[in-house]
């Protein structure tokens, strides 16, 4: 199973995904999961150092099967980044 409810069913959480913390390699400018321990919040925002939160995670991806059909999704539901093929390549929406 890839995901699971927490106890109290009011989340849903993908075991194998782990946060990732914050140091000289992360990102920087670029859009992802961002959190602050203490908090527990997670904000989906782009990444500036300085900003106070201590972990962050990468976006999923569509898996490839989806990525095939995705010429009949419209132009905004296509993801910027849509197979893990693409992941680390400069990407460009049509």
């Amino acid at each position: 199973m890839t995901h699971k409810l927490t106890y109290d069913k009011s989340a849903v959480v993908a075991p194998q995904t782990k946060w990732i913390p914050i140091d000289d390699e992360t990102p920087i400018g670029s859009k992802m999961l961002l959190i602050e321990k203490a908090q527990g919040i997670a904000y989906l925002r782009t990444h500036f150092r300085g900003d106070g939160f201590t972990h962050w995670c990468g976006l999923p991806v569509w898996p490839k099967e989806v990525n095939d059909a995705s010429s009949a999704l419209p132009s905004p539901s296509r993801p910027f980044l849509s197979t893990e093929d693409n992941v680390g390549k400069p990407t460009r929406r049509k």
